[in-house]
């Protein structure tokens, strides 16, 4: 900054989308080149240094749509010509957003916000010498409002009034315009002096450049932000799809468990119905087994067995066809099975004997018509 004046800035910011977002930030400020005079206003050093170093631990965070709340522990040292001392600050903020509260949703509710912060609520005390010296209480209170327009254009305008005690009431305002992404040009007042800066963002970093009309000078700053990390609203949505999978699987998990039950006891009721000779029954069952375990392994065993019962019904009733085809079925499902093939080839000779009696039977029948008719009885 010139004239001995130094100054050092840091910030860590971490978000978290449900607990909010902690801080810790370090500042330090710091002069050189002071004279040092005694009580007779002699000069007894050219050389003294001021310099003051504040640690901060902020938190803060939303309240739903409508309200933000936040706050932050400050550890403040100053060490003047040889004298040091430390003291404890609280800052606190608040703010709302007036058309989220009016109903308004998505990027629209948060284009404007009103503020209000509170410096020093508790004010940090220093004695260096005889008296201790506070940093006094200070209330700021502005808003900002965003406006979009085109496809990345944004206007972002923001203003506050700040009154410290014992102390006038500043004004500070600016004005920043972006029309592509990267690229942010910035204005404004800073206690009616005149600040100018701009930024460029290229992914996950960025450099910004101030310029401010100092009554000491002018100053020039830079700055550079990294970004790592996701970014509150990718955490919140890979987090919440992460939720759904988790439930998915519970569901999964859960059906699965219902379906081996279910599955299990129709197994039962099959074996039963089985037991029982019944195979309409065992039929039921077996064809809803198909559909809620269609891989199931006892699936193949318990239809040949039923395919048996019938055909054997069907053997008993006189109808080999139908007997006949339910043991074909049986066979292609289990070639190895040598009931179901053995009587097949029983049944299969029992019908074909059968059909040689009936043709014999229909040649007689057909003979002795032809010789009542000729009338040779």
């Amino acid at each position: 900054m010139g004239m001995g004046f130094n100054e050092q800035y840091a910030s860590f910011v971490l978000p978290d989308w449900r607990w909010g977002v902690a801080s810790l930030t370090f500042r330090r400020f710091g002069v050189g080149g002071i004279e040092g005079r005694d009580d007779r206003n002699i000069i007894t050093d050219t050389d003294l240094s001021d310099s003051e170093t504040e640690l901060t631990l902020g938190y803060g965070r939303e309240l739903g749509a409508v309200w933000s709340v936040g706050g932050a522990l400050k550890l403040r040292k100053q060490n003047l010509a040889g004298f040091s001392d430390s003291g404890l600050g609280v800052d606190l903020g608040l703010m709302v957003r007036p058309l989220a509260a009016f109903g308004a949703t998505g990027r629209q509710a948060r284009d404007l916000s009103l503020g209000l912060a509170v410096r020093n609520a508790v004010e940090p005390s220093l004695q260096l010498n005889e008296e201790p010296v506070r940093d006094p209480l200070g209330l700021r209170f502005g808003g900002a409002y965003r406006w979009h327009f085109g496809r990345e254009g944004e206007v972002l305008l923001a203003m506050d009034l700040e009154k410290t005690r014992d102390m006038d009431t500043h004004f500070h305002g600016g004005l920043e315009v972006s029309v592509v992404q990267p690229l942010a040009l910035r204005l404004g007042l800073n206690r009616d002096r005149f600040v100018a800066g701009a930024g460029v963002y290229w992914r996950e970093m960025g450099i910004d450049y101030q310029f401010e009309d100092h009554p000491t000078g002018y100053f020039h700053r830079f700055g550079v932000a990294v970004k790592f990390g996701k970014t509150r609203d990718e955490a919140r949505r890979l987090a919440m799809a992460r939720d759904e999978e988790e439930l998915q699987q519970r569901l999964a998990a859960a059906y699965a468990g219902e379906q081996h039950k279910r599955k299990t006891e129709l197994l039962a009721k099959t074996q039963t119905a089985l037991e029982e000779g019944d195979h309409a029954v065992a039929s039921n069952h077996l064809a809803t087994l198909k559909v809620i375990a269609p891989d199931a392994p006892e699936l193949p065993g318990l239809e040949v067995e039923i395919l048996l019962l019938q055909a054997t019904e069907r053997e008993a009733a006189g109808d080999h066809a139908a007997a006949m085809v339910a043991l074909r079925r049986a066979v292609d499902l289990d070639p190895d099975d040598m009931r179901a093939t053995a009587m097949l080839e029983r049944i299969r000779a029992a019908s074909d004997l059968e059909t040689r009696r009936t043709a014999e039977i229909r040649g007689l029948l057909d003979g002795a018509l032809d010789a009542f008719a000729a009338g040779d009885v």
